[in-house]
């Protein structure tokens, strides 16, 4: 058996569709119609063009802003929702506020001596001398004109050292 009767045998073993073929076509081989390679081009653009493109995800989302708002540009649309949603969250927000009064009139007197004992350091000079002043009208008969700021301070701080702490707390 020559090589060519072999392969043939095979090829009748595996696919015996493929050996008919072979058999039909021997005398004329594969053809093509004669305007084939001539329509081929128009064709596949034809189909190329019927296939709408595949649109993203930013086309379709512009396409949706567009259609609800013609006319306005759809970083503006995204800007204006950004502003209304923050304005909804500042409106929702718990705005009750507690003064400073509020808080001292819910403390008690120990728990404001304590507080000022404890945090005399915060306390500047004019703070003091102003709360004096307006609480327990207080005259410090002292010629005030006469000193240089320096020399007031130095002066208020040595009166401070001077005063016990009770003395310091009725006056506060």
């Amino acid at each position: 058996m020559s090589h060519k009767e072999n392969i043939r045998e095979e090829l009748e073993q595996e696919s015996p569709f493929l050996a008919r073929m072979k058999a039909e076509d021997k005398s004329e081989g594969f053809t093509v119609p004669p305007t084939y390679f001539r329509e081929l081009q128009e064709d596949v653009l034809h189909r190329v063009a019927q296939k709408p493109a595949a649109v993203s995800l930013r086309e379709r989302w512009q396409a949706f802003i567009n259609h609800l708002l013609p006319g306005v540009h759809p970083v503006a649309v995204l800007t204006g929702l950004a502003l209304v949603v923050v304005g909804i969250w500042w409106v929702a927000q718990d705005t009750t506020m507690v003064s400073g009064e509020q808080i001292l009139a819910k403390a008690s007197e120990e728990e404001l001596q304590a507080y000022v004992t404890s945090n005399t350091d915060a306390f500047t000079t004019d703070l003091i001398l102003e709360v004096a002043d307006e609480e327990a009208e207080l005259d410090l008969l002292l010629p005030v004109d006469n000193f240089s700021e320096e020399e007031a301070d130095q002066l208020l701080d040595d009166l401070l050292e001077e005063i016990d702490e009770s003395t310091l707390q009725e006056i506060l």
